[in-house]
């Protein structure tokens, strides 16, 4: 978890959008499993947000006790408590799907994607078992 200082808009950081399948994509997606039958597997990654890569330059107050007086790091990757963590696991997932995984992005949602093989990935980005204290920094 990110503890350091507050980030601001627009000077920390620019984008916190983040796409998700819709509702109505994740139901289009299991009416087409159910009439093929095919098989539906949901997963769910604790970890997502810690191996995504920053674009800008992050700071963080490392604790007391860490290396005996205060300090600050400069992040290499994304960590939970960053306001734009959701954007960059976005990104790093989009790439990786479409670039060495042969996936092709919806047309109409950007967050399906399907594979010649016949599988379709809908991806949902939730970030809400951060806590309210740590997601406002």
């Amino acid at each position: 978890m990110a503890h350091g200082f507050p980030q601001v808009g627009d000077l920390d950081f620019t984008n916190t959008f983040t796409p998700v399948a819709s509702l109505s994509s994740v139901r289009v997606v299991w009416s087409i499993a159910a009439a093929k039958g095919f098989a539906v597997r949901q997963m769910d990654v604790v970890t997502a947000f810690l191996g995504s890569e920053l674009y800008e330059q992050v700071y963080v107050s490392l604790l007391v006790g860490v290396f005996g007086r205060e300090r600050l790091a400069c992040l290499n990757r994304s960590l939970y408590g960053i306001k734009q963590s959701s954007q960059y696991l976005y990104t790093t997932i989009d790439n990786f799907l479409m670039t060495q995984m042969g996936f092709r992005q919806g047309r109409v949602d950007s967050s399906v994607y399907t594979h010649d093989n016949g599988t379709i990935l809908a991806l949902y980005v939730d970030d809400r078992r951060v806590g309210r204290s740590e997601a406002r920094m």
